[in-house]
């Protein structure tokens, strides 16, 4: 073990050397700094871009490989015979049966639409 002598002495060559210089300079700091940051905000954009161009090729990739059924033809669908709509333009109204075949001109469908009486109040 250390005397009490030997760690005075010790601590009295470590008080009587001289300071380290110190290597730290405000401008050098920042330089370094600004380094960082823009190293960072590059591997930021050019993270971000590279992962925009993966999700897009993997987009790309599942909509070519999707199966694609042929387009079917439009039907027709069949007129309804009654059905009451919802509010248009502040009213309701009703849609009445549609004519037999033997009373409907040629061209397109026709339909007698009955609006309310403004006077009378909606009641829902």
């Amino acid at each position: 073990m250390f005397d009490d002598d030997d760690v005075r002495a010790l601590l009295a060559e470590v008080r009587a050397a001289p300071e380290p210089p110190l290597w730290l300079d405000g401008s050098e700091i920042a330089a370094r700094g600004q380094r960082i940051r823009r190293r960072r905000r590059v591997l930021t954009v050019a993270g971000s871009s590279l992962a925009v161009v993966l999700v897009g090729g993997l987009v790309a990739l599942l909509a070519a490989s999707a199966p694609r059924e042929p387009a079917q033809p439009a039907t027709p669908q069949p007129p309804r015979m009654s059905a009451p709509a919802s509010d248009v333009a502040g009213g309701s109204f009703e849609v009445s049966e549609a004519p037999s075949e033997a009373d409907v001109p040629q061209g397109p469908e026709t339909f007698e639409v009955r609006h309310p009486p403004k006077d009378q109040k909606e009641t829902n």
